[in-house]
């Protein structure tokens, strides 16, 4: 619920701290149980008075306290005002008396989660060189550290790279990569200006190195700016060659002599000058029209071979369908032929049974003459003169046949 303003510093409303102060001629003031507040009287002298309770004040000013407190992990660093300081570890709670103390401030611990990550601690707050390197000490976790009165945490200052910042931090791990953007120009070979932005992973390897130098992160900005300006990159391979730790020989040596290990650089990004860009284009034009000059040739050429495989298909083709009307044609003559010699295998066949009939029908018929002489000679007929007689009447025969053939012919005539 929201308190008006008007009614901020009515007692019961809120608590009252250090921004309340009176001088009362005479009245009366509650201090709330939770409160607390320093009273001077007209003599100058202060008391001290934690609530709950109600005084009466006579020409005096009161001044409400403020409340700090301190949990679990962290702890107030209470300065008194005669010099000393002393850490009070949580949980507490103390009321600022500016009697007594000059400033107190609640701090929290330094939580050393992994034994990678390291605290560096002095043994006392003086800041002669000789002592404070003779009393620093590293604390490396796990573990959670608050310092002691008598101790000093070490404040990193490391400078922002582009940025003209600073940056605090005391927990230093030895192991995390931290990425580091940067732009810068380098001069190349070709004597041209070219922008570049790299990102430089790296880690701290060796904390006693870093606390020999105020600012690492500078000297490391200053000596690439250095490796920067030599000339030693090429304009043709400055995208590769700006991603190698070797082109940058000082900024190396510099991350060694301050303790840092360079994992690995990357190019995000090259901006080239106006009349590199120019040249670039009209070259990218050029490669364009000789890309498109040869894919028109390239199709051309396909062109041409797809019509010379056209063509050479219609060939294979036609050679293919004459080839084929051969082998018909062949095999009709074949059949043809097979056809003719079956032909004139079946006539000799037939002649042949013929042949064999005639010969089968003269063998019969000369056996039956054969039997037919025996059995003439057998009633003692001569054979010979039987033979002779039937010789003479076939020839006789034989001739008047011929001889009427001749008359026909020559009555024809």
């Amino acid at each position: 619920k929201s308190v008006h303003p008007q009614h901020q510093t009515t007692m019961g409303i809120l608590y009252r701290s250090g921004d309340y102060v009176r001088f009362v001629r005479f009245g009366h003031r509650t201090i709330k149980d939770g409160e607390a507040a320093v009273v001077w009287n007209a003599r100058g002298e202060s008391l001290e008075i934690v609530g709950p309770r109600r005084v009466t004040l006579w020409f005096s000013t009161i001044r409400f306290l403020y409340h700090l407190q301190a949990t679990r992990g962290q702890y107030l660093r209470v300065e008194y005002r005669d010099g000393t300081v002393d850490h009070v570890i949580g949980p507490v709670a103390m009321y600022n008396n500016p009697t007594l103390h000059k400033a107190i401030c609640v701090l929290d611990g330094y939580n050393l989660a992994t034994e990678d990550d390291c605290l560096v601690m002095y043994g006392s707050e003086k800041s002669a060189s000789e002592k404070v390197q003779a009393d620093r000490r590293l604390i490396y976790g796990p573990q959670f550290v608050i310092p002691s009165d008598q101790e000093t945490v070490h404040k990193f200052r490391w400078s922002t790279s582009g940025e003209g910042q600073e940056t605090e931090f005391e927990v230093v791990n030895t192991q995390t990569v931290e990425l580091w953007k940067m732009k810068l120009a380098i001069k190349t070979k070709d004597g041209f200006t070219v922008n570049v932005q790299l990102a430089i992973s790296y880690r701290i390897e060796a904390i006693e190195k870093c606390l020999n130098i105020a600012d690492p992160i500078a000297q490391l900005e200053a000596a690439i700016l250095c490796d920067a300006n030599n000339g030693n990159i090429a304009l043709s391979s400055i995208r590769e060659q700006a991603a190698q730790v070797s082109s940058y020989p000082m900024f190396q040596q510099t991350a060694q002599s301050c303790g840092f290990r360079i994992q690995k650089m990357h190019t995000l990004d090259v901006c080239l000058p106006k009349i590199l860009i120019e040249k670039q284009q009209r070259e990218k034009r050029e490669e364009e029209d000789r890309a498109n000059a040869s894919a028109r040739m390239e199709r051309e050429m396909e062109l041409g071979k797809l019509e010379f495989d056209k063509k050479l298909r219609e060939a294979e083709e036609e050679a293919a369908l004459d080839k084929i009307q051969r082998q018909l044609q062949t095999e009709a003559s074949d059949q043809a032929r097979d056809i003719e010699t079956a032909k004139v295998e079946n006539e000799l066949v037939l002649k042949k049974m013929r042949l064999d009939a005639k010969n089968a029908n003269t063998q019969q018929d000369n056996q039956i003459r054969l039997d037919y002489l025996r059995g003439l000679q057998e009633i003692g007929v001569d054979v010979t003169k039987v033979i002779c007689a039937e010789l003479t009447a076939q020839y006789q025969g034989v001739h008047k046949s011929k001889i009427g053939e001749n008359s026909w012919v020559s009555g024809h005539e």
